[in-house]
């Protein structure tokens, strides 16, 4: 059993467990915390569907225990309210987390574990550093809704990419500008704390990821309408 069926099995029955789930578990990490983290999703979704409502007390002669159901009323409509929001987003997040995964998705988020310094970077570089580091990559890049706190050139799928950290007023986000990795359309994915997404670029594709679980499509196109890409020299 390879890491994606592993993950089809965990997303499809959290609690449920097979020999081959359990042998692939043995020898794989990774699997392991999606294990967990499903798990602990799984256990979020059954709270919040075991939240009921009731109104009975609505139907009492006195005004002043119909005023407390009806206030009872409104505070448990407003948990519900709540419940359902937090149903949704990790219904949706699961269904984000538990889909197959392609190889450059994975690559990209190894990656990414051995670079936690790019996240608390704070201070804005200078553009013209930031111009000489992409431009040996044949890459200039325009305007973007932040600042660029953090560049340099990373090994990725045995060659060298562009790495960079945008930090804006509602977080950082980080890119990976891949020339030679061309994707046919987007694809999300979510792991050990990120969020990214891969698009296709002008040429290649690019990888953006955050730490707060908010959609990253939208920077990621800002960054596609930014980026121009003349011919990647490393």
């Amino acid at each position: 059993m390879n890491c994606n069926a592993a993950r089809r099995a965990i997303g499809a029955e959290p609690d449920a467990r097979s020999p081959e789930l359990d042998a692939h578990l043995l020898s794989c990490e990774s699997c392991v915390r999606y294990l967990e983290e499903t798990q602990l999703l799984d256990q979020r979704i059954r709270r919040a569907l075991a939240i009921t409502l009731s109104a009975d007390g609505a139907r009492t002669a006195s005004p002043a225990v119909a005023r407390k159901a009806a206030a009872r009323s409104r505070y448990s409509r407003g948990w519900a309210l709540a419940a359902g929001v937090v149903l949704s987003f990790a219904i949706g997040l699961m269904f984000w987390s538990a889909w197959p995964r392609s190889a450059l998705a994975t690559a990209v988020l190894d990656h990414m574990k051995f670079e936690p310094h790019a996240w608390i970077a704070t201070a804005p570089l200078e553009q013209g550093h930031v111009a000489e580091t992409l431009g040996k990559f044949g890459i200039a890049l325009g305007p973007l809704d932040g600042e660029i706190v953090f560049v340099q050139r990373c090994w990725v799928r045995d060659k060298w990419v562009p790495h960079f950290v945008v930090r804006t007023a509602s977080g950082p986000y980080t890119v990976l500008v891949l020339p030679e990795e061309p994707v046919s359309e987007p694809e999300r994915f979510a792991e050990g704390g990120y969020t990214g997404i891969l698009l296709p670029a002008e040429r290649g594709s690019i990888a953006v990821l955050n730490r707060n679980s908010s959609d990253p499509e939208p920077a990621a196109r800002v960054v596609l309408r930014a980026l121009r890409l003349d011919g990647a020299r490393g």
